[in-house]
């Protein structure tokens, strides 16, 4: 009798540690050679006026969104909506600036949408790990060195930007670029010629080397097929080469939150963000659904994650997509 109770808590024991090591292994960079951990985090940018008052203002969930980046071990990070010339913190610090002290391991490249140090996408990358070779950005009009809105249809459209990075992986030597953008809708006009212009800008920047591309597209990719395919011409959708799962609970598809937890049912939205890639290899795909306990999500979008390997040289790392 005492030798089965041993032999059953030795199972039990076996069980819980394979368990913990499964859910583990997307959590731990510091464990994973040669895996990089890309995310793109719509953080919501600071309007009291548009209802971000409460529990949804910047100084109450800005440290959630920081710790989020840190706990998830993001080697490098794309961020739409991140508003440069406010003081919404508790510091009297801009969004811009608060972030910059959350993460103090990473440096940024902070690209302004219209020239006014508004609304920025910034790419926050790891100095320990990359170093930066070269930087740059174009703006989403029909003259895209210079600010302005963008391809206007039926409705006025914002002034939008993307920016890049070209980076040297320290451990491995090599380099590759990565991207972040942040779109209008798909199914306008703008939205339609912005992502051809993505993909063939991004395209003739990277060359051939690996490129990762991230951000809020604002399209639905079977809704707005055409504005999809414009950045799909030139780079593969992870979302179509791996298996998705949500982190740490949950069991959704889309990466809008609507400001709720996963767990929630009135958590209902779109899949706007995506992770385009070319020359790597996708290893798996997460949703960040980390709440914290709050009774709402850091941000009205769930961060997403990819992890990659660099491909080898012979191949060019990407799957079949639809």
């Amino acid at each position: 009798m005492e030798n089965k109770i041993k032999e059953f808590v030795f199972f039990l024991c076996y069980f819980i540690f394979s368990l913990m090591s499964l859910f583990a292994i997307p959590l731990m960079a510091s464990e994973e050679e040669g895996v990089h951990r890309f995310a793109t985090f719509n953080v919501r940018y600071t309007n009291p006026n548009n209802g971000d008052t409460g529990e949804k203002h910047w100084a109450n969930r800005g440290p959630f969104v920081g710790r989020i980046v840190n706990d998830y071990d993001f080697d490098i990070v794309g961020m739409e909506e991140v508003i440069g010339n406010n003081q919404v913190s508790k510091s009297g610090k801009s969004q811009l600036q608060d972030l910059r002290d959350m993460l103090p391991d990473y440096d940024d490249w902070a690209v302004e949408r219209e020239g006014k140090q508004y609304e920025h996408n910034v790419i926050f990358y790891k100095r320990a790990k990359y170093e930066l070779l070269d930087k740059g950005k174009l703006y989403l009009n029909e003259h895209p060195d210079t600010p302005g809105p963008g391809w206007v249809g039926a409705e006025k459209q914002l002034p939008r930007a993307l920016g890049w990075v070209h980076l040297r992986d320290k451990a491995s030597g090599k380099d590759f670029f990565f991207a972040v953008v942040h779109t209008n809708y798909g199914a306008t006009e703008s939205g339609i010629e912005s992502c051809k212009l993505i993909g063939q800008r991004m395209s003739k920047i990277a060359g051939q080397k690996p490129v990762v591309l991230v951000g809020d597209f604002n399209m639905r990719r079977n809704d707005h097929e055409e504005a999809w395919r414009g950045v799909a011409s030139y780079l593969s959708d992870a979302a179509l080469c791996t298996e998705t799962t949500c982190i740490p609970k949950g069991k959704i598809t889309h990466t809008a939150s609507n400001w709720l937890p996963a767990t929630n049912p009135g958590c209902k939205g779109s899949e706007f963000d995506y992770v385009f890639f070319k020359r790597m290899i996708p290893l798996s795909r997460h949703i960040i659904t980390e709440d914290y306990g709050r009774s709402i999500a850091p941000s009205d979008h769930f961060p997403l994650l990819v992890r990659f390997k660099f491909s080898p040289e012979d191949t060019l790392g990407e799957s079949t997509q639809k």
